[in-house]
């Protein structure tokens, strides 16, 4: 199902400690984004930048591997998004 991307930054909330995994990619580009081994709530993922598909409807492939949990994901924020985790 393809999602209006409404901001430059993916932010998740997952519990991915100690040895799980959530990935996450565009499909149709390049962008390839994952968090692993902690637990995070609204984090900003490092390195994921889509200030190339704002504004554009994409379709995200999510892998969550080895026990994680992923709560929700949004799109945020600028390059000032702060990083927040638990």
């Amino acid at each position: 199902m393809p999602l209006r991307v409404t901001g430059p930054r993916l932010l998740v909330t997952a519990d991915t400690a100690p040895s799980g995994s959530v990935s996450v990619t565009v499909q149709g580009s390049s962008i390839k984004c994952a968090v692993s081994g902690r637990n995070c709530t609204e984090l900003a993922l490092p390195d994921c930048d889509l200030a190339e598909v704002v504004g554009k409807e994409v379709t995200l492939g999510l892998t969550v591997s080895h026990g994680a949990a992923l709560y929700s994901f949004a799109f945020g924020g600028g390059p000032k998004q702060r990083l927040k985790s638990d």
